[in-house]
């Protein structure tokens, strides 16, 4: 197992592995089919596990734990002079306990004074959370809101009990 890197007493993050590949698209589906059907309309398993496999490389992913148990992934992107939130992902049970704002929090302050750039789908209500982290929408695609990071960074937030 890789090594994990501890953000709160019940939260850590690890490396993921070829090994959790089903994993990630498992979380991918459970956090992301609402909002894809939103934008896309009906889900469409076979082309969506097919441009999943496509498009992903596991080793790139982190694995976020919580209490012992996979709860959702995160990949990051180092551009050198920016960092690119690719994928945060949650299970629906891990989402809203301020697990999404330890996560983003970590990656500011980790990029920080490098500016952070994500894509979130239109209507995914995470937007509110980049927001209160201090991102802004610098961009709009019929699909997506482009958003910005440039600091400072905010306070760390505190999440809820399980």
């Amino acid at each position: 197992m890789n090594a994990a890197r501890v953000l709160a007493p019940c939260v850590q993050v690890r490396r993921a592995g070829p090994e959790d590949l089903e994993l990630l698209r498992r979380i991918h589906v459970a956090a992301m089919r609402p909002h894809v059907e939103r934008v896309h309309g009906p889900w469409d398993d076979a082309a969506q596990r097919k441009r999943f496999f496509e498009t992903t490389d596991a080793t790139t992913h982190e694995v976020v734990e919580r209490d012992g148990r996979p709860v959702g992934c995160r990949w990051v992107r180092d551009h050198g002079d920016q960092l690119e939130l690719v994928r945060l992902w949650l299970l629906p049970e891990a989402q809203g306990a301020g697990l999404g704002g330890l996560l983003v929090w970590d990656l500011l302050a980790r990029a920080d004074p490098r500016p952070v750039r994500l894509r979130v789908l239109r209507g995914n209500p995470a937007r509110a959370l980049y927001e209160r982290m201090g991102f802004r929408v610098v961009g709009e695609t019929d699909t997506h809101h482009q958003m910005r990071w440039e600091g400072p960074v905010p306070s760390r937030p505190r999440l809820a009990q399980t």
